[in-house]
């Protein structure tokens, strides 16, 4: 049980009620894009992934390695199907939360990193951040 009393739904070293993962979550992205104003994505380790769905949603994650990132896209491809596109952008996490807050108006509520977003639009938001 987590310090709050509330039912466990994350483990972060430590337990945390749903609420409380939302808010970790939301200062690890806020932190994370603060940290990108001021580095180059490249200095930042991992991948971060764009995925098009067959079912014409899009699918934004990161991984810590190429071989992470392999496994990953093989899971995705057994549960949703051949993928539309793929796209990859240096980063790990940090280029994951500046994707999302770029994709934001897109992101699908309560559909954790899903976004019903145009194909060419994040091809070309990725395109963007890799030349910045």
């Amino acid at each position: 049980m987590p310090p709050c009393g509330r039912e466990a739904s994350f483990f972060h070293n430590f337990m945390l009620c749903d609420e409380h993962k939302l808010a970790l979550v939301a200062k690890m992205s806020v932190e994370a894009r603060r940290a990108a104003r001021f580095n180059p994505l490249d200095s930042f380790p991992g991948i971060c992934y764009a995925i098009g769905l067959p079912n014409g949603l899009v699918k934004v994650g990161y991984s810590n390695s190429n071989k992470y990132l392999k496994s990953r896209l093989k899971d995705l491809k057994t549960e949703y199907g051949e993928p539309t596109f793929t796209a990859t952008l240096p980063g790990g996490f940090v280029a994951e939360a500046v994707l999302h807050a770029a994709l934001a108006q897109y992101r699908l509520p309560g559909r954790g990193e899903l976004f019903d977003c145009p194909g060419h639009v994040v091809l070309k938001e990725i395109e963007r951040l890799s030349a910045a």
